[in-house]
């Protein structure tokens, strides 16, 4: 009979897919990955010169062993090979300080919107890769004009599950805001809001700006960069409740508070102190 063999088969696939997500939960190594790209500047007033965002893309990968008790960062995983393929080139992202690996567009390194981009690694002769599809950059209009208060910006349905900003005073060339993780526990609370993987959270509506970003008068350079990930059955030979891989690319527009009148743009100070 044709029932009985395809309700064995549907188990046998069933049972397999109950000790992959076993595997994955007790694979003891951790990978998490940060790749962002920088859409092109349209406003010809600035640039983004002598930023981390002169560069056109940027990743940084944290490699840990969950074999030993403590936090990932503790247990950093060191001398391993690691590579960056979107399907077009491989970068080698090679390692910058213990269990922290990097690259960027110096390298040779490209984010390409709606592009599977995939990490694989090679450590103690065992591999293990992660992939993600990464996002083009957000659309949002900001006011050309506010008081020093917070910035609500709206991302409703572009599909993104959580978003970096970045914001710099352009008068003073001070960094007032950013919100890229630093370290492998940073990588984990943004990557595991409330605990749950980034695909199992509730798409992004929108993201808050605090006004300590705007304190002080001056032309203001906002960044937002909506973030989507890897899902589990993207993960292969790694933890897949720690591990992540997300992507996001940058949109940058300026903001003046409280009013672009009183600047001078060729030197972002007001007109009536210009040199």
């Amino acid at each position: 009979m044709l029932f009985p063999t395809i309700l064995l088969l549907t188990s046998c696939q069933a049972i397999q897919n109950i000790k992959d997500k076993i595997n994955g939960l007790t694979e003891s190594f951790v990978v998490s990955g940060l790749l962002w790209g920088v859409e092109p500047v349209e406003d010809a007033t600035f640039d983004l010169t002598g930023t981390d965002f002169e560069k056109s893309s940027s990743l940084t990968v944290f490699l840990a062993n969950t074999e030993i008790a403590g936090s990932l960062s503790a247990n950093p995983i060191s001398r391993a090979t690691v590579s960056l393929n979107n399907t077009i080139a491989s970068v080698a992202v090679l390692e910058d300080s213990s269990g922290v690996y990097k690259a960027d567009s110096d390298n040779g390194l490209e984010y390409i919107d709606g592009r599977i981009h995939s990490l694989d690694m090679v450590y103690l002769g065992e591999g293990h890769s992660i992939e993600s599809v990464m996002p083009s950059a957000p659309v949002f209009t900001l006011p050309e004009t506010m008081p020093p208060q917070s910035l609500v910006v709206d991302l409703t349905g572009q599909g993104y599950f959580q978003a970096l900003t970045f914001v710099l005073n352009l008068t003073t060339g001070g960094i007032t805001y950013d919100s890229r993780p630093q370290g492998a526990e940073a990588f984990y609370d943004l990557t595991h809001p409330n605990g749950d993987a980034l695909e199992e959270s509730d798409m992004l509506s929108s993201l808050e700006i605090p006004a300590s970003a705007f304190e002080e008068q001056g032309i203001y350079l906002v960044g937002i960069a909506g973030l989507q990930g890897a899902s589990q059955d993207q993960m292969s030979n790694v933890n897949t409740v720690l591990s992540s891989f997300i992507g996001g690319k940058f949109r940058f527009q300026k903001i003046c508070v409280p009013d672009c009148d009183i600047f001078d743009f060729d030197t972002g100070f007001p007109s009536d102190t210009a040199q």
